[in-house]
């Protein structure tokens, strides 16, 4: 029998075999990512940004199946994280592109002016997370969407520069009553923690800024204090029975907290201690 009749042949009985182990691997990296695409939500409310003027916060609630979005316009004043000032949001963007070294800083900027975790841009969070908020969009009711108008309900408040030149700038006081309880996590807001927030550092109003998160998310924040000798984390006690419920978890991911026992304060559930290794979000590159 010729060599070619014999590769004939044994490539005819190994044929199958050879489509069959395709098929499966096709079906179990198709299976997987499904299943990534099904369990993307990282926690009960996810929050994304959509890059553009305005830019888009986009924030999904599971438990009620509600998307809250607020548009943000380019021109519009925050104060930038890590040290940046205050700019126009459009500036802090294009500052995060053109500086290497400022990675990062755009979201840092977003989630500490709004005091909510954002997850990242709809173009650079994985690709799971994106599928799964596509789907989210397409399937969405129309009344199961809330946008908010907040230049129409004076979130947006006119500053004069030193050269006379009139700016939008945004109200975080304002904001926070506007908004109300509509950023809550409701497993959270059952929880009902009462919350005593510790600035170790020398930063001022740190406590304060720290503080909006967590009362935002639905903890109730019942003192915002300072203490001399900085530490250099976050650390997080809690009283017995606290440290597995979600308001722990919530601070510990947004502020990088370390949970270390038991709290000793009769008045409160939980007490974050800041430190001067401090993140609300991930810092930039350096």
């Amino acid at each position: 029998m010729g060599r070619d009749r014999i590769h004939e042949r044994i490539g005819k009985r190994h044929l199958p075999r050879v489509i069959l182990g395709i098929l499966s691997i096709l079906f179990i990296g198709g299976a997987a990512l499904l299943w990534k695409i099904a369990i993307a939500l990282p926690s009960e409310r996810t929050t994304i940004a959509q890059d553009g003027d305005p830019v888009r916060i986009m924030s999904w609630d599971e438990a009620r199946r509600r998307l809250t979005v607020m548009p943000l316009p380019g021109d519009l004043r925050i104060d930038g994280a890590y040290g940046v000032g205050s700019l126009p949001i459009a500036s802090i963007r294009r500052l995060e592109v053109l500086d290497s070294k400022k990675k990062g800083v755009f979201i840092a900027s977003l989630s500490d002016a709004l005091a909510i975790p954002i997850v990242g841009l709809t173009d650079e969070v994985p690709l799971p997370l994106r599928l799964r908020f596509w789907w989210i969009m397409k399937k969405l009711r129309p009344d199961a969407i809330t946008t908010f108008d907040l230049d129409s309900r004076g979130v947006f408040s006119t500053d004069t520069l030193p050269d006379g030149d009139q700016v939008r700038v945004f109200d975080v006081n304002r904001f926070d009553a506007v908004i109300g309880g509509e950023l809550e996590v409701d497993s959270i807001r059952r929880e009902g923690a009462r919350v005593r927030v510790v600035n170790t550092t020398d930063v001022a109003g740190l406590g304060n800024r720290a503080a909006r998160f967590l009362s935002h998310a639905g903890m109730v924040v019942v003192a915002v204090e300072s203490e001399q000798g900085s530490q250099k984390g976050c650390t997080l006690h809690a009283k017995e029975g606290v440290l597995r419920d979600d308001s722990v978890r919530f601070a510990s991911a947004v502020f990088g907290c370390v949970p270390t026992g038991e709290d000793t304060e009769d008045r409160v559930d939980i007490t974050v201690r800041l430190g001067s290794d401090y993140r609300f979000v991930p810092r930039p590159r350096r």
